[in-house]
């Protein structure tokens, strides 16, 4: 078959390499895009000292998480080094108590053990919403999980999440090493 295009003959294969040129050129913009994150949160991260208080490093990552999807209720969970708890570090959704609540219910149901065990995304609905949890773990050491809510019909393929998980890595690395300089 034959066809017309901006002018010029083509024919179907022709249209579908053009097509193919489109879509890789917009998933190189997609990577591009993520790069600059995080060089924006390592960047971030320079200039930050921890000194046990998390939340200016986790406020920060909650908007970088939000330029890959947008989650509401953003919440870390880190695990606190006197009893082995997980305490609600920061939270910068409107209903920090709801997210407490859902968690709680996680971790009796033992959900949020086994999404721990997982080191990736973990979705699971929870009354009509998308429930994201995410680990932040280094190979020695489990930091906390990320729980937050998602927006309906996100899927665990989707490369948002394989980001999420390459973020959150850099996260948990960076926190490792805040738990590390203080001991």
């Amino acid at each position: 078959r034959v066809g017309v295009l901006g002018g010029r003959v083509m024919d179907a294969r022709t249209g579908d390499l053009e097509r193919r040129v489109v879509e890789l050129e917009a998933e190189s913009r997609a990577h591009l895009d993520f790069l600059d994150l995080m060089l924006s949160l390592d960047n971030s991260l320079a200039g930050i000292r921890l000194h046990g208080n998390h939340s200016a490093l986790l406020s920060i990552v909650a908007s970088h998480l939000r330029r890959l999807l947008p989650l509401e209720n953003v919440g870390f969970f880190l695990v606190s080094p006197e009893d082995f708890s997980y305490r609600l570090e920061f939270c910068d959704g409107s209903d920090d108590q709801h997210l407490r609540a859902v968690v709680d219910l996680e971790v009796e149901s033992g959900v949020f053990a086994w999404a721990l065990k997982r080191n990736r995304a973990f979705l699971r609905d929870v009354d009509g919403r998308v429930l994201l949890l995410h680990p932040i773990a280094t190979p020695g050491r489990t930091i906390g999980m990320l729980a937050a809510f998602a927006p309906p019909g996100l899927d665990e393929t989707q490369r948002a999440l394989v980001l999420i998980s390459v973020l959150l890595s850099t996260v948990a690395y960076a926190l490792e090493n805040a738990a590390l300089h203080a001991e």
